[in-house]
């Protein structure tokens, strides 16, 4: 986007999977906080 030329397929396989990692760890932590409530 900013040099205007489309990103490397590696980068783009890369970038996806830390994006979802990231939202996995997310959702971990929201439903350990769920199931630490409900146990308290």
């Amino acid at each position: 986007m900013i040099t205007r030329r489309k990103p490397s397929d590696k980068f783009l396989m890369v970038a996806q999977m830390i994006g979802m990692v990231l939202l996995l760890m997310l959702m971990i932590l929201a439903f350990g906080n769920d199931i630490g409530r409900l146990l308290k």
